[in-house]
């Protein structure tokens, strides 16, 4: 009776009357399924309303009693005797899908919030073997440590409000049908290593007093862990979600331990509390992760994790440590309000698509050394209140640090930093601007086109906004006291103009927009980037016998200033 439980499988064959006639015999069936349960004969026999429960778990109240009375004796009775009689379940329900008689549907009925998943068999057969293979144990008080380990449970399972008054195990325990622990209370350990949950599983508003240990389990279905409490340490190493967690709510309020996970599905961890360390490293987020509002309190690490869908920290709070050194960021990042009261460590992070750190608030040292941004990366309304390092990182594209701000104590470094477009920095008040030669051009033909003249006539931008991101730089250059770069931010503002707005020829012409503009400050100012490009070249390329001051003369000739005048008008500072 007992069978081989590797060789029993969950597949539904179509159904067929032909062969379900021939192969299937009802009676020997029913026989069996009442061979394996003893104690329903009185209550479940042909002829009673219970015999076809079309409802499904909807029995009258003795055959409820009696099945839990019938749980506890068979748990009591040992390991052994537990899995025969669910070994033989299990053969009895493949009996049923190869005969096409096996025909079920899931019901999601709402309770207390939580969604339990049932199944309702949708023929007699069906709703007796869902029945009997039914294991409740729900509002049951269990003294002593309890111990479930190794144990089969072919059909549903339910421990709704049940109440361990000591430690509870369920290691290696393998759950067939839907799981579901919604309300109930663990006073100990409880173990579920190497646990392997079939259908889905409910730990909604549980309340674990001590240890909570999943180190190795596989969630198959949906895992709900929504507004449960871990008093003490959690640990959900090497786990697997495959249809998603949901944590949201969750008080963690010992260490949790999340690592080496793998998460398949949505992770929503929205409004979690995190009191002590919280280690996600290494854990794998295939699809999205939420985070929104969840909070921090100790030494959170997502160290060598990978977001391989978006990553959404908006409103999150970091009240300690926060590691995310060499995570990868593939989806949409979004770090929108966050407060970062201590460290944050992106060092080596990559974000593969759009990032959005505005209006986060970073009070400690920050570190984006070697960061890769290869989308938009949005630092705008930012608040740097310590030490931020952007040393080697890069930028392959719009980089946003509009109305930054950094602390008077605080320093900014931008040293190396590398920007493939021309960042905006409009109203930013930080204490670093990022070096020319490292901001990159609009213009794929400008390194290639051979001759100083006519690299200074070719068209550098199609943008109509680079120029005001030119002119945002050259005044966060007079903001930092920085003469030098101010003026060489001025001369890219002019080559950012030409052929955009700027055009040679003083007579009237359209703009990008159609409107008709008139031409001659334009040539002006056209003319005017030219020679200070050659004159900028000049001096770079400057021979040995030609001195610097000879230099310095051509580039502060009267030309050149009247040029200037009439091509900057009044500067606004």
């Amino acid at each position: 009776m007992a069978g081989n439980l590797a060789n029993i499988g969950f597949d539904i064959l179509p159904y067929d009357e032909t062969m379900a006639a021939a192969s299937f015999d009802a009676d020997t069936w029913r026989n069996a399924l009442l061979a394996a349960n003893p104690w329903a004969r009185r209550t479940l026999k042909p002829g009673s309303p219970n015999w076809n429960p079309q409802g499904g778990h909807a029995c009258s109240a003795a055959f409820t009693a009696a099945r839990k009375t019938a749980c506890l004796a068979r748990w009591r009775e040992g390991t052994r005797s537990w899995n025969l009689w669910a070994a033989e379940m299990l053969r009895l329900r493949t009996t049923l899908e190869r005969a096409g008689f096996w025909r079920t549907q899931t019901l999601f009925p709402l309770i207390d919030g939580a969604s339990a998943a049932r199944q309702q068999g949708d023929n007699a057969f069906s709703a007796a073997w869902l029945a009997l293979s039914f294991v409740d144990f729900s509002k049951t008080r269990i003294h002593g440590d309890a111990s479930f380990d190794q144990l089969v449970f072919p059909g549903d399972l339910i421990f709704r409000g049940a109440e361990f008054q000591a430690g509870a195990g369920f290691q290696q325990a393998s759950f067939a049908g839907s799981t579901d622990f919604s309300g109930a209370t663990f006073a100990g350990d409880a173990r579920f290593r190497s646990v392997h949950f079939r259908g889905p599983a409910a730990f909604h508003k549980t309340v674990f007093g001590s240890q909570a240990a999943f180190h190795n389990a596989t969630f198959t279905g949906a895992a709900d862990f929504h507004l449960a409490k871990f008093s003490g340490r959690a640990t959900f190493k090497r786990v697997k979600f495959h249809h998603g967690a949901e944590f949201q709510g969750a008080a963690f309020r010992g260490w949790a331990a999340i690592r080496d996970a793998q998460f398949a599905g949505t992770a929503n961890f929205e409004s979690a509390a995190f009191r002590a360390p919280a280690d996600f490293n290494r854990t794998r987020f295939r699809d999205g992760a939420l985070f929104r509002h969840a909070r921090f309190l100790a030494w959170s690490d997502f160290q060598d994790s990978c977001f391989e869908g978006d990553a959404i920290f908006q409103n999150s709070r970091f009240s300690s440590w926060a590691d995310f050194n060499s995570t990868r960021f593939n989806g949409w990042t979004v770090f929108q309000n966050a407060r970062f009261t201590a460290q944050a460590d992106f060092q080596n992070a990559s974000f593969a698509n759009a990032t959005d750190f505005q209006r986060a608030d970073f009070t400690g040292s920050t570190v984006f050394q070697n960061v890769e941004f290869a989308g938009w990366a949005g630092f705008g309304r930012v608040l740097f209140g310590n030490t931020v390092s952007f040393r080697n990182a890069r930028f392959q594209h719009e980089a946003e640090f509009t109305s930054a701000r950094c602390a008077s104590n605080a320093r900014v470094e931008l040293a190396d930093a590398v920007f493939q477009e021309t960042p905006n920095f409009h109203l930013a008040q930080l204490s670093e601007a990022p070096q020319p030669q490292n901001i990159g051009v609009q213009s794929p033909h400008l390194r290639d086109a051979p001759g100083a003249w006519l690299r200074a006539l070719l068209r550098v931008n199609q943008d109509p906004l680079t120029p005001l991101k030119w002119r945002s730089l050259k005044q966060f250059a007079f903001q930092i006291g920085d003469a030098e770069l101010e003026r060489v931010f001025h001369i890219r503002e002019l080559r950012s103009r030409r052929w955009l707005t700027d055009q040679p020829f003083p007579w009237f012409w359209r703009d990008p927009q159609g409107v008709p503009r008139f031409g001659w400050p334009h040539g002006v100012r056209f003319w005017s980037g030219v020679l200070q490009q050659l004159a900028a070249n000049l001096e770079q390329n400057v021979p040995s016998w030609l001195s610097a001051q000879s230099v310095w003369h051509l580039k502060r000739t009267s030309l050149e200033a009247t040029a200037i005048n009439l091509a900057s008008g009044k500067r606004q500072h």
